[in-house]
């Protein structure tokens, strides 16, 4: 076989697929793509690497070199994007969480904790922003992961269910409005916030003791 120069280098082309992670072995491999074999006749092959115990073994044989070359596929044009229609293809796509933490953690200045919490459901994350729409964002991050999420619990709603809480955004940020202006203490919201939750479960329940009272 000729080299790159036109001269015979008794080169044979070898490919080596590792598919098995290092760490399971011991035994040290070196991938190559050429072995030269000066003196000894070798086939033209794509070997297996056999971790346990550590030999390869022949998966495929090739005729010839230029079987290991790339050629474009005669079939397919060329695929040309413009960076006018990435950015408008990226426009659409949804925040992902990483994202969305991370905006959090700059944007509204969140401890990494809540930017965590708060970033790990889509539906938590949209309720807690419509409360910082109204209120203080920390403030709203506060009561959110505190006692927004400790009576979802005891509601047995998950953090994708943030839109089913019986309390709405905009009702836990008039709440959390009325502290910030010195209207209600802090401790007296939290009695009212726990008097809107009993009044909604009252909302269920009166109405299920009236009908099986007729």
């Amino acid at each position: 076989m000729a080299d790159r120069h036109g001269e015979d280098d008794h080169s044979v082309y070898v490919s080596l697929t590792l598919e098995n992670a290092f760490e399971k072995t011991k035994t040290k491999v070196t991938e190559i793509d050429r072995v030269v074999y000066p003196f000894l006749t070798a086939d033209q092959e794509t070997r297996l690497f056999e971790a346990a115990s550590g030999e390869t073994r022949v998966m495929r044989s090739k005729e010839e070199a230029h079987d290991y070359r790339y050629f474009a596929e005669p079939d397919l044009g060329t695929l040309e994007v413009s960076p006018e229609w990435i950015a408008e293809v990226r426009a659409t796509l949804r925040e992902t969480p990483r994202e969305k933490r991370r905006r959090f953690l700059t944007v509204y200045a969140l401890s990494a904790a809540d930017a965590d919490l708060l970033s790990s459901a889509r539906p938590l994350a949209e309720y807690f922003e419509t409360v910082a729409a109204i209120v203080a964002p920390r403030l709203a991050a506060s009561w959110v992961s505190g006692e927004v999420l400790r009576w979802m619990k005891e509601q047995r709603l998950s953090p994708e269910e943030a839109g089913q809480f019986s309390v709405s955004p905009a009702q836990l940020g008039e709440l959390i409005g009325f502290v910030g202006s010195g209207a209600i203490s802090h401790s007296a919201a939290k009695t009212v916030f726990e008097e809107m939750l009993a009044a909604y479960l009252r909302g269920l329940v009166v109405p299920l003791q009236e009908r099986s009272t007729t």
